[in-house]
C-alpha cells in the first residue's frame, strides 16, 4: 500500500490506445493503494471507464489552447505528489504549465515516434523546440518501445537516464484460442485498426493486387481514408476479394477466423491489433518501419520485409501459407512478453519511486 498521490491529466477518454493505457494505469494503481485523481479536459464521448475509486475532475474544454490556467489551478488544489500525463501535445502542455508548480513531480508517456509524427502536423515545428527544450524537466519518460526511447535521445537530446521503457500490455480477450494450422485453398488475411493514412492500408491493398494466392482480406475498422481505399480496391478490381467490416465492438470472431495477419504502417507506435492478432496465434507480415514492430514479431511469430519491397511483401504472405506455424507458441511468447500484471507492476513500482 502507498499514500503516493497521483493526478493522471488526459485529453478525454474517447477510443485511443493512449487513453486507454492511462486508465489502466489509474485503476491498477488505486487497487494497490494510491490516491489517483483523474483531470479529464473534454468529457465527451467517454470510451473507457475509470474505476469508482478514481476522482474525476473535468474542465469541460474543447480545445487544449486554453487549458494551461486551468490546469495550473487544478494542480495547485490537488497538491498531488505525481502529475502522468500522455499524449505528444498534452505532454507539452502539461510541462509548460508545471513551470508554476515546480515542486511537483512529472511523468510523461509517449506513444509515438515523435520525430515522424511531426513531419505531418501543423505544429510540428513548434512541438519539436518544446521537446527539445522543455522535456528535460519531466522527472521521468515512459517509451512504449525502444525505437521511441531512441527517437527521444538521438532527436531530441533527452538524457537516457530520464526515459524507462515499458510495453503496451496485452489485453486477454474471452476465447482466445489459437487454432490448429492446416493448409488451406484459399487463405483469410485480417488487419485492425482506425483507417488512417499511416496506417498504409494503400499498401497492403496494392500489394495483394498482384498476390499469387487465392485470398479473402477482411479490414475491420474505420476511418478518414475509408472511401480512398475503396475506390482503390475498385481501381484494382479488389471488389469481391477484400471486405471493409467496419468498426466492431468485439473483433475476436474476426482473429479467430483469420489465418494471417497483415500490418502496412509507414511508421508505428506500438500495434496493440499485432498483440491481439498473437493471442490468436496468428502469423504476421509487417514493413520493416520505425516504431514498435519489430520488438513483436519474432522469426517464430510472422516475418518483417524491407519497407516499400511489394514483391517480398507478396512473397512473405505466400510463404507465411506454406509453413507450418506454431500457433501455440506464438500465443505463448505474447502472453509471456506483454503480460498484464508484470507490466502494470512495472509502472506500480515506477509511480511508487520516483
Amino acid at each position: 500500500m502507498s499514500n503516493k498521490s497521483i493526478l493522471f491529466v488526459c485529453p478525454n477518454l474517447g477510443s485511443g490506445g493512449s487513453e486507454k493505457m492511462l486508465v489502466k494505469i489509474a485503476n491498477h494503481c488505486c487497487r494497490m493503494g494510491m490516491k489517483c485523481e483523474f483531470l479529464l479536459l473534454d468529457s465527451r464521448n467517454q470510451h473507457y471507464h475509470l474505476d469508482s475509486g478514481v476522482v474525476v475532475h473535468h474542465l469541460n474544454l474543447g480545445s487544449m489552447k486554453f487549458s494551461f490556467l486551468p490546469i495550473i489551478k487544478k494542480v495547485r488544489a490537488i497538491k498531488p505528489d505525481i502529475v502522468f500525463s500522455t499524449v505528444t501535445i498534452m505532454n507539452v502542455v502539461v510541462v509548460i504549465s508545471s513551470l508554476f508548480f515546480p515542486k511537483v513531480k512529472l511523468i510523461a508517456r509517449e506513444s509515438s515516434i515523435i520525430s515522424i509524427n511531426n513531419r505531418y502536423s501543423n505544429i510540428g515545428f513548434f512541438i519539436d523546440w518544446a521537446i527539445k527544450i522543455l522535456y528535460r524537466r519531466f522527472d521521468l519518460i515512459v517509451a512504449q518501445s525502444f525505437a521511441m526511447k531512441d527517437d527521444l535521445v538521438n532527436n531530441y537530446a533527452i538524457p537516457e537516464s530520464k526515459i524507462v521503457q515499458i510495453y503496451n500490455p496485452v489485453d486477454i480477450i474471452p476465447g482466445a484460442q489459437p487454432r490448429e494450422s492446416h493448409r488451406k485453398e484459399k487463405v483469410t488475411l485480417l488487419s485492425v485498426g482506425n483507417l488512417r493514412r499511416e496506417k498504409g492500408y494503400d499498401r497492403i491493398i496494392r500489394a495483394l493486387a498482384k498476390l499469387d494466392l487465392d485470398f479473402q482480406y477482411y479490414i475491420v475498422g474505420e476511418g478518414a481514408e475509408e472511401q480512398k481505399l475503396k475506390s482503390l480496391c475498385s481501381e484494382l478490381h479488389l471488389n469481391d476479394k477484400i471486405v471493409f467490416v467496419g468498426k466492431v465492438a468485439e473483433p475476436a470472431i474476426y482473429y479467430s477466423k483469420a489465418d494471417y495477419y497483415l500490418i502496412g504502417s509507414y511508421y508505428e507506435g506500438f500495434p496493440n491489433a499485432l498483440l491481439e492478432a498473437g493471442l490468436f496465434g496468428l502469423p504476421a507480415v509487417a514493413f520493416d518501419v520505425p516504431g514498435g514492430i519489430k520488438e513483436i514479431i519474432t522469426h517464430e511469430s510472422g516475418i518483417v520485409v524491407p519497407d516499400n519491397d511489394f514483391d517480398k511483401y507478396r512473397k512473405a504472405i505466400v510463404d507465411l501459407s506454406l509453413k507450418e506455424w506454431n500457433r501455440e507458441k506464438i500465443a505463448m511468447g505474447i502472453k509471456e512478453r506483454f503480460d498484464h500484471h508484470l507490466l502494470m507492476g512495472k509502472y506500480y513500482n515506477l509511480l511508487l519511486n520516483v
